[in-house]
């Protein structure tokens, strides 16, 4: 009976050892035991030393704690580069252009998982201009019935456009650095660009409309364009 006491006696002790896991705590230590839950309060406990402590201090890897206690950006200043092309069709005519852009933003992190912010972009179009054919009159022939077709020419021409930017990050801003970006243009050029922002990269395709103003910008133009750039995170910030 006495030995059956001190084998059990033996088994319940080392219990805790043979079902021992690693956890490290955000202090940065490290401790052996078995983790014991309580739904109902926001702390566990790890035996056998009886540590009493928050369940979003406790981590199962060294990753997992350096993933959720490593400081990370706030601020990000976004500057892109790009190149499209683009028309239009107008009762003068059609208009045939490529341009290139470049765009400024900003945003701020109010979460792990969305930032937003605003900027500006600038777009230069170099294109032609033709307005289209038109009927010339055959002075061989005395009918006004029939006319001889001659094409009228095309001009070139360059245009500036200015927008407002707003935009938005949905994704794991903190820990995988990898989030989809929407921007929304408005001013004279409208429209709307979706993009990915890898790492600190970001590749976009953005859509946009030139509104004609008056005789000064008096062309209308739809136009798609490629984006490529770099997001410089700045400040930190914990969870």
């Amino acid at each position: 009976m006495k030995r059956f006491l001190l084998s059990a006696i033996f088994i319940i002790s080392i219990l805790p050892c043979v079902f021992a896991e690693t956890f490290y705590l955000e202090s940065g230590e490290t401790v052996e035991g078995t983790l014991v839950e309580d739904a109902s309060s926001d702390c566990v406990k790890i035996f056998p030393d009886a540590i009493e402590i928050s369940k979003d201090k406790v981590y199962k890897s060294k990753k997992e704690r350096y993933n959720a206690t490593k400081d990370w950006k706030r601020h990000f200043f976004e500057i892109t580069a790009g190149i499209g092309g683009g028309g239009d069709s107008t009762p003068n005519g059609r208009i045939l252009a490529a341009h290139a852009a470049a765009g400024f933003t900003y945003n701020y992190a109010v979460t792990q998982y969305f930032a937003l912010g605003h900027g500006v972009r600038f777009k230069f179009d170099f294109g032609d201009y033709g307005n289209g054919f038109e009927a010339m009159f055959d002075d061989s022939v005395s009918s006004e019935y029939s006319p001889s077709i001659k094409s009228k020419q095309w001009y070139n021409w360059w245009g500036f456009t200015f927008s407002i930017v707003d935009q938005f990050m949905f994704g794991s801003i903190k820990n995988k650095q990898l989030a989809a970006v929407v921007d929304l243009l408005y001013g004279r050029t409208v429209g709307g660009g979706v993009g990915v922002y890898f790492r600190g990269f970001v590749w976009k395709v953005v859509y946009s409309y030139d509104i004609p103003v008056t005789i000064i910008c008096p062309n209308s133009l739809h136009c798609v364009s490629l984006n490529f750039g770099y997001k410089f995170g700045a400040g930190k910030a914990k969870k």
